[in-house]
C-alpha cells in the first residue's frame, strides 16, 4: 500500500450505511467477485461512486475508511479519506474498522498541492535505516547500568527479566502503533489527549518530563565520573589546574555551563538528533571495551566469584526499573513510524523486532561482561569498576561523555517544551482545545526571556542533583521505576483498552489489563525500595 493523509469526506456515506456492523452482522451492500490473484474483492456503488473492499494483498493508492464507534473520532461519525502520507492497515474484526478503496470520485483533486510537494520532499527511511534510528533511541545511557541490573536481580533472574522485558517492550510498542492507527493520532501526547482528554495530556506531559529530567541528571553524573577519571590519568599532578580538572564536582560545573547549557539554549536542536551513528558507535565501543578489558582485570579488583551464579536477589524490582530506563523508546516510536517508507504495521513490526532484538544482544553482552567479573562490586556505572590506566576503557569513557553532551540538550528540550506548554494559555492544559495549534509552540508565544529562564532553571536543578547524588544506579532505578514503567507498560495498554469496545474485564482486554497491573506494581514497589535503600545507604 502507498502512503496517505487524512482528509474529511462528506457524511453521505453514513446515510448509505457504508459501514460493517459486526455485532448486528449487517454488512455493506455489495456484489462479490474474485480478482485475478484469487482474493475476493467486493464492489459497491453509492451515489454514482464506485468502491470495493480491500483484499489483504491489495496495493491500491487511495482508501476510505469509517469506524462505527462515535468516540473513536473527535467528530461524530467522521469519514476520512486517505492520500499520500500514511499507509492504512487492515485491522481484524476485533478492531471493528472497515477499509474500502475509492475507485472513482471527483475528490481525487482535493489534495493540497503544497502539501503534496512537502510530502514528496520528505526523506523517508528504509527498514534498515529505521531500525538503525530506533535501535539508537533504545540503546543509550541506560546500557551502562545493565551489569548493575544483573547484580540486583541475580544472574538467572536478571537474564530472565531482560528477555521478558525485551519481549514486553516489543509488544507494547506494537500496541502503541495500533493505538495511533485506531485514533488517527500521530503523537503520544495527541493519543493521550484523544483517549483521556486534558487529564491524559497532563499525565503524558508530566511523565515525559520526569523521564527526560532523570536522563539529564544521569548524563551529568556520567560526565563527572568519566571525564575527571580520564584527566586524572593523563594530566600531570604538577599542572596548575590539576585539582580543578580532576575534581568530579568541578568537571560537572564546567561542562554544564560551557557545553551543555549553550547547546540547550538553542531552539533548533534538530542537528543534534542526527548524530545517531556516532552515538551507536560509541555504545558499541563501550560494550566491546567492557568485555575485552574485563578479561584482564586483576584478581584483587574482581568481585566474589561465588556470587556469579545467583538465582534471585532482594533488589529484583529495582532491576526492572533499570532495564525499563534503558529500553523505553515509546516516545520515539511514532516518529520512527512516520519516517518509514510505506509505514505498514507489518513493516514497522519488522523494525521493532530487529531494534529490540539488537538492543537485547548489546545489553546482555555488556551485562554479562561486567557482572561476571565484578559481581558484588558492580557499580551503577560499570566503567567506574575498571582501573584508571586502561587506555581502551578511557577511550570509552570519553566517547560516552561526548554522547552525553549531545543527548542532554535533547532531554532539556523535552522538559522545556512541557513546562512552556503548561504555561501556555493556548495549550489544552491552559484552557485551549487544540494541541496542534501553532500558537501553542514556544517559538510562537514565548520570547527569549522565557526561553532563557526556563532553560537556566532546568540546567541548575539538574546540576544540583548531579552534584549531590553520585550514585548513577539510584537515578536509573528511580527514573526507570517511576516514569519508564508508565510510558512503556501502562499508558499504551490503557489507551488500547479505551479505544476498543467492551469492559475492562472482557476476555480480549485481559492481556492489556494485566500489563497495566504489572506496570503499577513495578512502579510502586521499585520506587519505594529505591528511595528506602538510598536513604539507608546515605545514613550509614
Amino acid at each position: 500500500m502507498t502512503s496517505t493523509k487524512y482528509q474529511n469526506i462528506s457524511l453521505d456515506h453514513e446515510e448509505s450505511s457504508l459501514i460493517q456492523d459486526i455485532e448486528n452482522n449487517s454488512h455493506i451492500p455489495m456484489d462479490s467477485n474474485s480478482n485475478s490473484n484469487g482474493s475476493s474483492n467486493s464492489n459497491i456503488s453509492l451515489n454514482n461512486t464506485k468502491y470495493e473492499t480491500l483484499g489483504q494483498d491489495d496495493d491500491s493508492d487511495i482508501f476510505v475508511y469509517k469506524d462505527d464507534r462515535e468516540y473513536l473520532s473527535p467528530t461524530k461519525n467522521k469519514v476520512l479519506e486517505e492520500r499520500v502520507a500514511e499507509e492504512i492497515v487492515n485491522f481484524n474484526d476485533d478492531d471493528r474498522i472497515e477499509l474500502i478503496r475509492h475507485q472513482s470520485s471527483n475528490r481525487d483533486n482535493i489534495v493540497d498541492k503544497k502539501l503534496q510537494d512537502t510530502i514528496l520532499n520528505v526523506e523517508k527511511s528504509s527498514i534498515f535505516g529505521s531500525t538503525f534510528n530506533f535501535t539508537n533511541s533504545i540503546i543509550g545511557a541506560g546500557v551502562i547500568g545493565m551489569p548493575l541490573a544483573m547484580k540486583e536481580a541475580g544472574l538467572i533472574s536478571g537474564i530472565t527479566l531482560l528477555v521478558l522485558l525485551t519481549l514486553l517492550v516489543d509488544w507494547t510498542v506494537g500496541v502503541l502503533i495500533k493505538d495511533s492507527k485506531l485514533s488517527g493520532q500521530k503523537t503520544y501526547q495527541g493519543l493521550m489527549y484523544f483517549c483521556y482528554g486534558k487529564f491524559g495530556f497532563l499525565i503524558i506531559s508530566v511523565f515525559q518530563f520526569i523521564f527526560a529530567y532523570g536522563g539529564m541528571c544521569a548524563y551529568s553524573i556520567i560526565v563527572g565520573d568519566t571525564i575527571s577519571t580520564v584527566l586524572a590519568q593523563y594530566i600531570s599532578p604538577n599542572f596548575f589546574a590539576y585539582g580543578i580538572l580532576t575534581s568530579r564536582s568541578a568537571i560537572i560545573c564546567l561542562t554544564t555551563f560551557f557545553i551543555i547549557l549553550p547547546l540547550s539554549l538553542n531552539r533548533d536542536i534538530s542537528k543534534l538528533s542526527k548524530t545517531s551513528f556516532l552515538s551507536l558507535l560509541g555504545i558499541m565501543i563501550v560494550t566491546i571495551s567492557v568485555i575485552w578489558e574485563g578479561l584482564k582485570v586483576p584478581d584483587e579488583s574482581k568481585g566474589d566469584p561465588t556470587q556469579r551464579l545467583t538465582y534471585i536477589n532482594k533488589d529484583i524490582f529495582q532491576c526492572i526499573g533499570v532495564i525499563s530506563f534503558a529500553f523505553v523508546c515509546h516516545h520515539n516510536s511514532l516518529l520512527i513510524l512516520g519516517s518509514l517508507k510505506k509505514p505498514s504495521m507489518d513493516r514497522f513490526a519488522t523494525v521493532t523486532h530487529l531494534s529490540t532484538g539488537w538492543s537485547f544482544l548489546v545489553s546482555i553482552a555488556i551485562a554479562l561482561g561486567g557482572y561476571l567479573v565484578f559481581t558484588d562490586k558492580t557499580e551503577g556505572n560499570i566503567l567506574n569498576n575498571f582501573p584508571q590506566d586502561s587506555h581502551l576503557i578511557n577511550i570509552s569513557r570519553l566517547l560516552f561523555a561526548f554522547n552525553m553532551f549531545l543527548t542532554s540538550p535533547l532531554e532539556c528540550f523535552v522538559c522545556r517544551e512541557v513546562i512552556l506548554n503548561l504555561l501556555n494559555p493556548n495549550s489544552v492544559i491552559g484552557g485551549g482545545d487544540n494541541i496542534n495549534n501553532e500558537e501553542t509552540k514556544e517559538n510562537k508565544l514565548f520570547g527569549g526571556i522565557e526561553h532563557f529562564v526556563v532553560t537556566i532553571a532546568l540546567i541548575l536543578c539538574s546540576l544540583y542533583i548531579a552534584l549531590t547524588i553520585n550514585d548513577l544506579g539510584f537515578v536509573l532505578e528511580i527514573t526507570g521505576g517511576f516514569s519508564a514503567t508508565m510510558l512503556a507498560y501502562i499508558l499504551p495498554t490503557a489507551c488500547y483498552c479505551k479505544l476498543i469496545e467492551g469492559s475492562f474485564t472482557s476476555k480480549k482486554k485481559i492481556p492489556y489489563v494485566l500489563c497495566i497491573i504489572f506496570g503499577f506494581i513495578v512502579m510502586l514497589i521499585s520506587t519505594l525500595l529505591s528511595i528506602y535503600n538510598y536513604c539507608n545507604l546515605k545514613s550509614s
